[in-house]
């Protein structure tokens, strides 16, 4: 999300090689990055960060390509997973994994929704990893009733279904600044596209259904932020947005151990966000009864029937490291 103006060109200094990018080395580092058109941060060097960041899964919003246009070797040792939707050049979001996920699904299961190309969900062993790009307002707010009333009840819906069978972690562009230390001109932009009373409220209503915004749990300061404009200086006087985020289950918070925001890599109008867990808690392995043990046939034919449903679904940072003149951008 970025001013109109913007969008029309993302020009940006290449990437230069960056520090450490992630804050721990074990259990689950993932990666999201609204990446203004794929190809686009590609030839700025953009990728060359999310090579070396070590991360299980990278989350891409904003794509603006298919599978074909983008090729095979843009991120070598990942598994490519996409939703493009029916516009081409548009929108469109990508996750990438390092093994193969138990299952992938694209949208809401919604029409009206799915056609844009802005939910991906890959199931991972523990946890569902859910990649969206949520719809942007637009400058004149055509789009609210669209986002508020449809998209985010759909959205959270969706959300807590997944939740009854495994812990839910959401990330992506959801085009929304919710307290007013998520911008650095709150007064200014009130009421303005990505800083309206009822996206806000809808953000709230996340949290109020036990969804925890990770890097607030590390981070209660102001002056971090995911999104700058490009108007010169903009960005280098970290004027700017927090809009891109990594929602959690009440369940994982013992799990994650850092989320941290990626301001100095670039290429891009919006900069990396990352999450880092531990690993799940290691499955205990059943005992072999010895022989002598071993119940009767009959019992065992008993213990048998009384086995549940082999079909029956399973139940359920650091901070950034630095701290936009005008409202969020209209691309959608």
């Amino acid at each position: 999300m970025a001013p109109e103006t913007a969008r029309q060109a993302v020009e940006q200094t290449p990437v230069e090689p960056p520090g450490p990018a992630i804050t721990a080395r074990r259990g689950l580092h993932l990666v999201s990055w609204n990446v203004n058109g794929l190809r686009a941060v590609s030839r700025k060097g953009g990728l060359e960060w999310l090579r070396r960041c070590g991360a299980t899964a990278i989350c891409l919003q904003e794509v603006r390509c298919t599978a074909a246009q983008a090729g095979n070797d843009l991120l070598p040792g990942y598994r490519a997973h996409w939703d493009t939707g029916e516009r081409l050049g548009y929108a469109g979001v990508a996750t990438f994994t390092r093994k193969k996920p138990v299952s992938v699904r694209r949208g809401l299961g919604h029409p009206e929704l799915d056609a844009e190309g802005r939910l991906l969900t890959v199931e991972l062993e523990d946890l569902y990893l859910v990649n969206v790009y949520t719809p942007n307002v637009r400058r004149t707010l055509e789009r609210l009733p669209l986002r508020t009333e449809v998209w985010d009840p759909a959205f959270l819906a969706y959300c807590r279904q997944l939740e009854q069978h495994k812990p839910v972690v959401f990330c992506g562009d959801l085009n929304v600044s919710h307290q007013e230390i998520d911008l650095a001109n709150a007064r200014a932009n009130r009421g303005n596209a990505g800083f309206t009373d009822q996206e806000r409220a809808g953000f709230g209503r996340l949290l109020a259904a036990g969804f925890v915004d990770a890097f607030r749990h590390f981070e209660p300061g102001p002056g971090h932020y995911t999104w700058w404009s490009n108007q010169p200086g903009v960005r280098q006087r970290n004027i700017g947005w927090r809009i891109d985020y990594f929602l959690a289950s009440a369940g994982l918070l013992a799990r994650i151990q850092a989320a941290q925001i990626h301001p100095d890599v670039l290429g891009s109008d919006h900069c990396p966000v990352s999450l880092t867990l531990d690993g799940p808690p290691p499955r205990r392995r059943a005992m072999r009864p010895s022989p002598a043990a071993s119940p009767p046939a009959a019992s065992t034919r008993a213990a048998r029937q009384r086995r549940p449903d082999k079909d029956a679904p399973a139940t359920a940072g650091g901070a950034a490291r630095r701290r936009q003149p005008t409202a969020p951008d209209q691309s959608d």
